[in-house]
């Protein structure tokens, strides 16, 4: 792991950071209103259109108007993967295709972008919900940190994987210690809201969440899984319905937890890329690595 790290580190001193994007996308964007702003990255969340579930599509269509959150029918992304998918969307701009590079060169257009530089400019307070995926650090120096648990990031937990320890006993212990059940995902954003100062300042929370990409954590009520097994399931088709369905619960409660607080709001869902249970080329395009 550490010869890893020294790799990684030597490998992103050689990448040239000049002109990676075709553009700044939020180079002439005019802010007339300041609403506090809500933006929640679902890893892997499909268009609407892709479920068979009929009942499951029902219940985010009911939630999401419930909300006055305008669905955009046809939206497609970018990219299959969210390393190139989350910087593009927030510098508003593709990639140039002309530039070699490696996964962890484009984090820090993440970290540090047009987007987020933006919403400083017009005295934004950020507000940044650290997940265990690695391209989702918080900055410390230029953004307000959420969501600091130990364990809870990819580097801890594939530390915690090296001594064969499954980290799902975490949660059984902490869960038998003080008997609460732990938050998952957006829960996480909706405890903090309590914790969020109440300056004059406009607030932005950026909350990229692990569901319903893989893997399964949480039942379609939202109830943990730790709590319930202590080895991963292959993952279907099925367990991502029931992580698609408890995303919107959260949403749903997150949004009358703000409803509740009177001010004037914003709220963005956006995924970073889709989802597919068959991770293999198309017929029609032989040697391309993802699917359409």
């Amino acid at each position: 792991s550490v010869a890893q790290f020294l790799f990684l580190k030597i490998n992103q001193n050689n990448f040239d950071f000049k002109n990676v994007f075709y553009e700044n996308g939020f180079k002439d964007i005019k802010l007339v209103n300041k609403p506090n702003i809500l933006h929640i990255i679902p890893d892997g969340l499909w268009n609407l259109n892709n479920f068979k579930d009929e009942n499951l599509k029902i219940f985010i269509k009911e939630t999401l108007n419930n909300s006055q959150i305008s669905i955009f029918d046809k939206s497609l992304s970018n990219y299959p993967t969210t390393f190139l998918s989350l910087p593009s969307s927030l510098n508003g701009s593709l990639v140039r295709e002309d530039i070699n590079f490696e996964e962890n060169h484009f984090n820090q257009y993440i970290y540090n972008s047009k987007f987020h530089q933006l919403l400083k400019d017009y005295n934004y307070d950020i507000f940044w919900h650290r997940t265990k995926w690695i391209g989702s650090r918080c900055n410390d120096k230029a953004y307000i940190c959420m969501n600091q648990n130990i364990y809870n990031n990819e580097i801890a937990k594939n530390y915690i994987k090296l001594i064969n320890f499954n980290y799902f006993w975490i949660e059984k212990i902490l869960y038998k210690i003080f008997n609460k059940i732990p938050s998952k995902h957006l829960d996480y954003v909706t405890d903090y809201l309590n914790n969020i100062n109440k300056n004059n300042k406009p607030k932005y929370i950026f909350a990229y969440i692990n569901i319903p990409h893989s893997p399964f954590t949480v039942h379609e009520n939202c109830y943990p899984t730790s709590l319930t097994k202590t080895d991963q399931i292959i993952f279907t088709e099925k367990e991502y319905y029931k992580q698609t369905k408890c995303l919107f619960t959260q949403i749903d409660k997150i949004v009358s937890k703000l409803q509740s607080e009177n001010n004037d709001y914003l709220i963005i869902i956006q995924s970073d890329t889709g989802w597919t249970f068959k991770d293999i080329p198309s017929e029609k395009q032989p040697d391309i690595d993802w699917p359409e």
